[in-house]
C-alpha cells in the first residue's frame, strides 16, 4: 500500500521541530491503517457479513419457504372431508340403506357402469357413492367427538397431576402409564362385547383409550410453565391453584392441544374404521368406511370397487390430518420452524 500523499507533503511545508511534530498522528494512523487492513478484508470476508450484506435475499428465502410449506393438500381434503360429513347425506343421490338386488354389483361409470351411479353399488344393490358420503357423517361425528372427550379429560388429568405434584401426580400418572400400555384394539373389543356395538358406545370406547395421550404430554407442558417467572409472581401475590390454572396455564398449553388434537383426529378415525371392519363398531345398515372395507373384501377380484373407494377415502382423510396436525406442530414449535 502506497504512503499517503497528504503526509509527504506536510513533511515538505515543515520548517521547525514543533511542526514536524504535528505530522506524527497522520504518520501513525497511516502505519495502523496498513496493519488493520488485513483484519477488515477477513471481516468483509466473513459469513455474517454476508449475511448482513444480503438482508433482502434472506427475507425473500424466509418468505420462499414459508410458501413451500403451507398445507394446502392436507387442508383442502379436511375442508372436503368435514363438508361430506356435514352435506353430504343431503347431497346423495341415493338412499345410503335401501336394498335393490336388481342393481347387484353394478360397476363405476369409468369401468362400464351409468352415471346413475357413479361409483357402482354393493352386493345390495346400494350406491356407493351416497354410502361414502354417509360413511363421512358417521367417520366426523366419531372423530370429533372422541377428540373433544379425550383431550378434555386429558387436559383435566394434566393439569391437576402437573400443576399439584406429589404422591397425586404419581398415582395419576402410573394410571396414565397402565392406560397407554394397553392396547387400544383389545379395549375395544373387551368394552364392546360388554356393552354392545353402537356409534355411541363407538365414541366412548375410543375416548376411554385416548385421553392418556394427551395427560401425559399436556402434563410435561405443565411442568415446565409452572417454573416460569409469571405463575412463581402469581403464586407470590396470592393467586390461588384455580385461578392459575385458568388464567395462566390452560391458555399457555392451548397450541399443544390443537396439535395433539388434529393428530388424534386421524387415529381415532381409523380406530373407528378398524372397529367397524371387525364388526364391533357402528352396526349395519348404517354405513361406516370401515364397514364397507369389510363387505368389499369378499369381493375383490369381481368386484374390486367396493373396497377401494372407501379404502382411499379413508387413507386420504387419515394422511391429510396427520399432515395438518405436523404442520401446526412445527409451526408452534419454534426451534422447529425452518
Amino acid at each position: 500500500m502506497a504512503r499517503p500523499q497528504g503526509a509527504e507533503e506536510s513533511l515538505c511545508v515543515a520548517s521547525d521541530g514543533s511542526e514536524c511534530l504535528q505530522d506524527a498522528p497522520a504518520e501513525q494512523g497511516w502505519e495502523q491503517g496498513v496493519a488493520l487492513q488485513p483484519q477488515a478484508d477477513l471481516l468483509l470476508d466473513s459469513p455474517t457479513a454476508d449475511a448482513a450484506a444480503r438482508p433482502v435475499d434472506l427475507a425473500r428465502d424466509g418468505n420462499r419457504n414459508r410458501h413451500a410449506h403451507r398445507p394446502y393438500f392436507s387442508g383442502g381434503i379436511l375442508a372436503l372431508f368435514i363438508l361430506a360429513g356435514l352435506i353430504g347425506p343431503l347431497i346423495a343421490p341415493h338412499s345410503t340403506t335401501h336394498v335393490s338386488l336388481s342393481l347387484f354389483l353394478r360397476p363405476p361409470v369409468f369401468a362400464g357402469g351409468t352415471w346413475a351411479y357413479p361409483l357402482g353399488t354393493d352386493e345390495l344393490g346400494r350406491d356407493v357413492l351416497s354410502r361414502l358420503l354417509g360413511g363421512a357423517r358417521i367417520s366426523l361425528l366419531v372423530g370429533l367427538s372422541v377428540v373433544v372427550l379425550s383431550g378434555a379429560f386429558g387436559l383435566f388429568v394434566a393439569m391437576i397431576s402437573g400443576y399439584l405434584g406429589g404422591r397425586i401426580d404419581a398415582i395419576l400418572m402410573r394410571f396414565t402409564d397402565a392406560t397407554l400400555a394397553f392396547p387400544t384394539i383389545l379395549l375395544a373389543i373387551v368394552l364392546a362385547s360388554i356393552f354392545g356395538a353402537s356409534e355411541q358406545n363407538v365414541i366412548i370406547i375410543l375416548a376411554v383409550g385416548g385421553w392418556a395421550s394427551y395427560a401425559r404430554v399436556i402434563r410435561s407442558e405443565v411442568l415446565r410453565l409452572k417454573k416460569q417467572d409469571f405463575v412463581v409472581m402469581a403464586v407470590v401475590m396470592g393467586a390461588g391453584p384455580l385461578w392459575i390454572i385458568r388464567r395462566h396455564l390452560i391458555p399457555n398449553v392451548m397450541s399443544t392441544l390443537v396439535v395433539l388434537a388434529t393428530l388424534q383426529l386421524g387415529a381415532a378415525i381409523l380406530s373407528e374404521g378398524a372397529m367397524s371392519f371387525l364388526g364391533i363398531g357402528v352396526p349395519p345398515p348404517a354405513p361406516s368406511w370401515g364397514g364397507m372395507l369389510a363387505g368389499g373384501s369378499n369381493y375383490l377380484t369381481t368386484a374390486w370397487w367396493l373396497a377401494l373407494f372407501p379404502g382411499i377415502a379413508l387413507s386420504l382423510t387419515v394422511l391429510a390430518s396427520n399432515l395438518m396436525g405436523d404442520w401446526l406442530r412445527s409451526r408452534s414449535d419454534p426451534t422447529g420452524r425452518r
